[in-house]
């Protein structure tokens, strides 16, 4: 698997407690992926990244559109 530094670097800004950082490199990575199982995965890192920063409304509505994803994979 290529190494995705978007998601990486949104890892350690959300273990920082850089959530805005996260949330950032979290929507690179969802820019740049190319297929359904990086599209979920990174969909799945922003949904987290909001949860983490408390912003449930959103967190559920893209964690929601995640799970979607993977249904239908």
């Amino acid at each position: 698997m290529k190494y995705n530094r978007p998601q990486a670097t949104a890892s350690w800004g959300m273990m920082a407690k850089d959530w805005e950082k996260g949330i950032e490199e979290c929507k690179a990575g969802l820019e740049r992926a190319n297929d359904p199982l990086n599209v979920t995965a990174a969909s799945g890192f922003l949904g987290y990244a909001y949860l983490e920063k408390r912003d449930l409304p959103r967190a559920i509505e893209i964690l929601e559109d995640a799970v979607r994803r993977t249904r239908q994979a």
